[in-house]
């Protein structure tokens, strides 16, 4: 009874942790996401978890140590995990030392796991139509289906939207003269412009305009939460096979072809899209394109939108 007790107490002061904490910004006085939060949470659990099946005891929480995240940085290489979610959980965890108040004891990936080092930017393809995969067809099955969940995928092929982004657009109240005004469901809160400037993209926010207007100007069914809109988006991909281990693809492909997309349209081809042999420096021009393709996405480091279409050769950092 008493180790039952014990497992239970360690949760529930994680989740008050979380509860209490979970919501801000590493480095900014700021909200994340709710997904953020949701992710901290899961990361945080599974590493405790781990932990107690190591041996290692941790009836409280803010008992962490560096030795623990060393022997689960360790736990996770031997079992082969991928150098992103290696760094992913050792950041959670960096955070997390602060809401304990123990800032910086936890360091960088580097010192854990030396030979272990994450890379930013796509090496290979992973667009929809870089894996093959006919968009207007697949979406068009699906629309039969669930042509609310159709709609969510057609903005996000044309606008580049994330799925919470897709899901929660009003597209005639977001609608402006400039553009594509996305504020609900972006991550960080952090709302941008999307210049609507292609034939397609006019026709499809039209598209988009008068199915909303016979639905409340939404494009989430009605009295569906936006919980279970994301529920039912994710479950009609897995249906139709738009999967890493099915397809080699998820929902997320559609923001890669986007970015992929936008900077062909600006001129350049995207490093996953060369053909051996293939090269482009980094010039201004490429430089100016790329600040546009990121600020599209709603990225506020232009070096993130790497992982959508590759690295550039010589290229440069550029923040804003």
């Amino acid at each position: 009874m008493k180790g039952t007790a014990n497992r239970t107490n360690w949760k529930i002061e994680l989740t008050k942790l979380v509860e209490t904490h979970g919501g801000k910004a590493a480095l900014k006085n700021k909200q994340v996401s709710s997904a953020t939060k949701d992710a901290r949470k899961k990361r945080l659990i599974t590493a405790f978890r781990t932990l107690r099946m190591l041996g290692y005891k941790i009836d409280n929480p803010r008992n962490l140590t560096e030795k623990h995240v060393k022997a689960l940085t360790d736990k996770m290489i031997a079992d082969g995990k991928s150098a992103s979610l290696i760094q992913n959980v050792v950041s959670t965890l960096r955070v997390f030392s602060g809401w304990i108040g123990k800032p910086n004891m936890v360091k960088g990936l580097s010192t854990y796991a030396p030979g272990v080092k994450r890379s930013y930017a796509a090496e290979q393809d992973k667009s929809w139509e870089g894996n093959g995969i006919d968009v207007d067809a697949i979406i068009t099955i699906i629309s039969a289906k669930d042509n609310y969940v159709g709609m969510q995928l057609r903005a996000a092929q044309y606008f580049g939207l994330r799925r919470r982004e897709a899901i929660m657009l009003k597209p005639i109240k977001d609608a402006r003269e400039e553009g594509l005004y996305v504020i609900h469901g972006t991550k960080g809160g952090r709302a941008r412009m999307i210049p609507v400037e292609t034939n397609e993209q006019k026709a499809l926010l039209k598209q988009l305009q008068t199915f909303a207007a016979g639905n409340h100007g939404r494009l989430v069914a009605p009295g569906q939460r936006i919980d279970q809109a994301i529920e039912r988006y994710n479950y009609l991909l897995k249906c139709f096979g738009l999967t890493k281990a099915f397809m080699g693809v998820t929902g997320h492909g559609l923001r890669h072809q986007f970015a992929i997309e936008s900077l062909a349209r600006k001129g350049f081809t995207a490093p996953v899209r060369m053909t051996d042999g293939q090269t482009q420096k980094s010039t201004p021009e490429l430089e100016q394109s790329r600040m546009h393709v990121s600020e599209e996405l709603g990225h506020s480091r232009v070096n993130i939108t790497n992982a959508y279409y590759g690295k550039f050769q010589a290229q440069r950092e550029v923040s804003r």
